[in-house]
């Protein structure tokens, strides 16, 4: 039912393909990969569709094997199907938006504790790499300016302002007033600092805006 399990079964050579004929109203023969019957009893297990059961399953094995915490606010889920519950459009049982892969991308969310507004990827048959590409530049794109913060603040800032006290130290005969610059430049230095680091952080915040504008527009959708 999980990824890994699904992993293991291809690199041992086992498929679950064969032949079916007039199975499940499809009339006529066909060749498809398909659960057995009672696989999912009531549709799915504690509320959840047969496609949330197997997302919140193999997403928890994920987590436990990163030993990722998804209630840190840190976490995001991006969702790739291609979809939905499809089936549950107009079945008489359950409500339409009940159908939308949003709809399951934060119930599987919640189920994991993720308190950030998740992402939905439906690009075909593609959605999975491409929901791997998106995931990836959301990490890289952190990765690249955290990692800028810190070559900005200790390393570019601080060796600025070495040369620069220097450069007024040694060509000024007055040397108490090179210091009192010298001091206004690092008094300069930390505020100017400050309000870099207050940059950095409205930046991840926007991150966690754009995210949930993704979110809202699949929503409307």
């Amino acid at each position: 039912m999980t990824t890994a399990e699904n992993y293991d079964a291809v690199v041992s050579g086992r498929s679950a393909l064969r032949q079916w004929k007039d199975h499940r109203g499809v009339p006529g023969t066909f060749v498809a990969s398909l659960f057995p019957d009672g696989t999912f009893p009531g549709g799915g297990s504690d509320g959840l569709s047969p496609l949330e059961t197997m997302a919140v399953a193999s997403a928890r094995r994920a987590v436990a094997d990163a030993g990722i915490t998804c209630s840190d606010g840190r976490t995001l889920l991006v969702l790739s199907t291609t979809k939905g519950n499809v089936e549950w459009l107009d079945d008489g049982t359950h409500a339409t938006e009940r159908a939308l892969p949003t709809a399951s991308a934060a119930i599987v969310a919640s189920r994991l504790g993720i308190t950030a507004p998740p992402i939905v990827v439906d690009n075909a048959c593609i959605s999975g790499l491409s929901a791997l590409i998106t995931a990836s530049r959301l990490l890289e794109m952190k990765k690249r300016r955290s990692l800028q913060e810190k070559i900005g603040c200790f390393v570019v800032v601080p060796v600025w302002m070495l040369w620069l006290g220097y450069e007024f130290y040694s060509n000024n005969a007055n040397h108490t007033e090179a210091i009192a610059m010298v001091a206004g430049m690092l008094i300069g230095g930390l505020i100017g600092g400050a309000i870099g680091l207050s940059i950095y952080f409205k930046w991840q915040r926007k991150n966690d805006e754009m995210i949930e504008q993704i979110n809202d527009l699949m929503e409307e959708e």
